[in-house]
């Protein structure tokens, strides 16, 4: 990662027990508790969504009968062109801030 490791400060397992952490780029618009160096909810006024609360960016990296169901969306892939992380492999609470957006049509 460039000079200085970032360490995960909450790397438990997805509830789905699927953890593709070993594999997942942290960057730092990602949230201080995923590595990141942004803090959830700091700023008055400005939303700080995680990707599964209904972005429309959000694409689930697989998909589960409904008996588990909301725990499919623990990992993704973001496809918002304007986010910072564009096509990369994202866990559900990691990022979100600057790029979340809920899809109106639903």
């Amino acid at each position: 990662m460039g000079g200085q490791e970032r360490v995960i400060m909450n790397p438990k397992k997805s509830h789905s027990g699927r953890n593709f952490w070993h594999i997942c780029k942290i960057l730092p618009g990602d949230y201080k508790d995923y590595g990141g160096l942004v803090e959830k909810g700091r700023e008055f006024g400005k939303a700080y969504n995680d990707c599964s609360c209904g972005c429309k960016w959000f694409i689930p990296l697989y998909t589960s009968d409904e008996s588990t169901y909301p725990y499919d969306l623990d990992w993704g892939m973001c496809i918002n062109p304007k986010s910072h992380r564009a096509g990369l492999l994202t866990f559900e609470h990691q990022a979100g801030f600057g790029c979340h957006e809920y899809d109106k049509t639903g």
